[in-house]
């Protein structure tokens, strides 16, 4: 089994190493369910905050300036594949009111 603390060093080598094309974001709690979708050539991924479990945050932002921060305790990588389309991952995200889900 995997551990949290894999998950966020591999999400961590993620943001330091990839440039997405497209970031769909979606959130469910407590059956409401909405989703945030950025695309184009210069999506930026990041983590910051790392000093502290409890006050890490993922930040997404664009090249015109738009820029979502997500506060997260945890985090889980459940899916991951290749197609001629390109790579896909797709990583939970713990946040303090439900989860949220990223598809990369």
């Amino acid at each position: 089994m995997t551990s949290s603390n894999e998950f966020f060093e591999r999400l961590k080598d993620i943001t330091s190493t990839v440039i997405p094309y497209e970031v769909k974001l979606m959130t469910n709690y407590e059956g409401w369910e909405d989703s945030i979708e950025m695309r184009g050539k210069n999506l930026k991924v990041s983590i910051i905050n790392t000093e502290s479990p409890k006050e890490r945050n993922l930040k997404i932002s664009d090249e015109r300036g738009l820029t979502i921060t997500i506060p997260f305790e945890g985090v889980e990588i459940i899916n991951q594949f290749h197609n001629e389309s390109g790579v896909y991952i797709e990583i939970y995200f713990f946040v303090y009111e439900g989860f949220a889900r990223l598809n990369r």
